[in-house]
């Protein structure tokens, strides 16, 4: 599978919008530079548990990377305020989580 890099999506992104020119011309260069803009916006970001935490029960990816949850502490002797759920039936202390990301969504087809 040939995967190509974001610049090179975006070069040909520009020449499909302007394909007469090239790399001198400004609008293929604006072009280029609002596709790698977009692509740069919409890739997901980590984000701290020191910045927030994911509403309750909502799935995310964790820094290990697994894909976790945050929950309610899962037994009376749990002494932290929540805790992270795996989906393998195990848990994550809090501060052993550091950051977390949405997940993707699911695919259309």
């Amino acid at each position: 599978m040939d995967t190509k890099t974001p610049e090179q999506l975006a070069a040909d992104y520009a020449t499909s919008q302007s394909p007469r020119t090239g790399p001198e011309d400004i609008i293929w260069r604006m072009c280029r530079d609002d596709f790698l803009a977009a692509y740069e916006a919409a890739k997901p970001k980590w984000i701290s548990v020191k910045e927030r935490l994911p509403e309750l029960g909502t799935w995310v990816l964790i820094d290990g990377p697994s894909i976790c949850q945050r929950i309610d502490p899962p037994s009376a002797n749990w002494k932290g305020k929540y805790a992270w759920a795996t989906d393998h039936e195990s848990f994550y202390d809090p501060k052993d989580v550091t950051h977390w990301m949405p997940l993707p969504d699911a695919p259309k087809e």
